[in-house]
């Protein structure tokens, strides 16, 4: 194994030799190891000098190199010697160039020293040290996003702001995306530049539009769980959406401070009733549209800790002796209510039985009966006016009424008038009722019987 001092100190070599190269030499070097990498080499468009010495470096410093035996020693030796053999054959150009003009000036030498001391921009910045474009906040998937659009748009100009190219930036938010159908199409998409990335960004993301925002401002109000400082958190993400909603080409473009009044606004008239200090000391700062929101909230946060140190010292006492008297009658009213609840469950279980066993009486009886009916279907009619359960049965034969003639003869079934012994009519609806005919003397034949 190599040690790593001998190592570091090649690396730094072969970069501090790597700034004396033209972008010819770089890219012919880099296309020297462009097989062992398996990546695209840059293309020399006069622009890619620092993506060419950046490919380099990398190679030198990857993964590749380290996992070898020697750490990469003999890989960087033929990378040096190639560097070497680049910068003779550049000597020997700019010697034969110097032979063919045959200007041998006496202050041709130092102007010539003078012009060899200056270093181009391109390698300065080659040299310092670059950091790459980062973004915070979260992932983006196909169903859901941990990060606002606002905050990627946000972080995007900043990266632009800080002389970052598209390129770059484009990479970073398609790192941000989890791999699906989103990103797929990203990838694949031609010439996709950052403008049109936001678009699909804010398609994919759903981002409301500023006149739902501005609508959700002008109603807010404090939730009953909600503190008052994080009402006004609340409120103050909203207006920051609906600026920068504004401000990247949304159907409807609110100023600056008619926004700053809706949310004063909505600051004064939303908290609660609980809050009614805060509101007595915001008021005065209400009409003043230039009031920054770390002076609102520093007034609002300072309101609250006086209103919550209040409470806490009017009520210290009484919450005290509350606690000391609660704490001994809670545990004897739980053992009471627990004795009578125990109580009346057991009670309502005896109840619950006894209503059991007798609907099970009744169902065997109610299935006795009708497994007897079953049996002899012949005793149904007789039996169709007497209730099934109970029943004494008497062994008196029952008769029916009949007429004076029909008993003499022994016909059981008479359809004749009780009382007068005819035909037609019954003895309800018979109109010889004052005469003794039928009643009298089949009561005294009945009696005989």
């Amino acid at each position: 194994m190599a040690s790593s001092a001998p190592l570091r100190a090649l690396q730094w070599d072969i970069q501090k030799q790597l700034h004396l190269l033209s972008e010819e030499q770089l890219y012919s070097l880099a296309s020297s190891l462009e097989d062992e990498r398996g990546l695209e080499v840059p293309k020399v468009t006069g622009t890619n000098e620092p993506e060419l010495f950046e490919f380099i470096v990398d190679y030198m410093k990857s993964d590749q190199l380290r996992t070898l035996e020697d750490e990469g020693m003999s890989r960087l030796l033929i990378i040096k010697d190639k560097i070497d053999e680049l910068k003779s054959s550049k000597g020997s150009e700019s010697d034969m160039d110097t032979a063919n003009n045959g200007k041998d000036v006496s202050g041709g030498s130092s102007m010539t020293e003078q012009v060899s001391g200056l270093v181009r921009l391109t390698d300065v910045t080659a040299l310092l040290p670059r950091r790459d474009f980062k973004m915070h906040g979260g992932v983006i998937s196909d169903a859901s996003s941990d990060m606002s659009y606002n905050s990627v748009c946000k972080q995007i100009d900043e990266g632009l702001k800080e002389k970052f190219s598209e390129s770059e930036i484009i990479r970073t938010v398609l790192r941000m995306i989890k791999p699906g159908n989103f990103k797929d199409m990203l990838t694949n998409k031609d010439d996709l530049t950052v403008a049109e990335l936001k678009r699909f960004l804010k398609s994919h993301m759903r981002e409301r539009s500023s006149t739902e925002l501005f609508q959700e401002l002008s109603n807010a109000k404090q939730h009953d769980k909600e503190t008052p400082q994080q009402f006004v958190y609340r409120l103050m993400g909203l207006k920051q959406k609906i600026i920068s909603a504004s401000q990247h080409g949304s159907e409807f473009n609110y100023d600056k401070r008619l926004v700053q009044g809706v949310f004063l606004h909505t600051l004064y008239q939303g908290l609660n009733e609980k809050n009614g200090n805060i509101r007595s000391d915001i008021k005065p700062h209400i009409s003043d549209l230039t009031v920054t929101d770390d002076f609102i909230l520093e007034l609002v946060t300072k309101s609250a800790n006086e209103e919550a140190e209040r409470q806490k010292r009017l009520s210290t006492v009484y919450k005290h002796k509350l606690l000391t008297v609660s704490s001994s009658q809670s545990q004897e009213d739980s053992e009471k209510s627990y004795d009578t609840l125990h109580k009346r469950m057991e009670g309502e279980a005896r109840a619950n039985r006894t209503a059991l066993m007798e609907l099970t009486a009744q169902v065997a009886a109610l299935t006795e009966n009708l497994e007897k009916m079953m049996r002899h279907p012949a005793a149904i009619e007789s039996q169709t006016a007497t209730p099934l359960m109970n029943v004494e049965v008497s062994d008196k034969p029952v008769s029916k009424r009949r007429c004076d003639d029909c008993i003499q003869r022994g016909n059981q079934d008479c359809c004749h008038c009780f009382r007068c012994g005819q035909a037609g009519h019954r003895a309800v609806g018979c109109l010889k009722k004052g005469t003794k005919v039928g009643n009298g003397r089949r009561s005294l034949v009945r009696d005989n019987q």
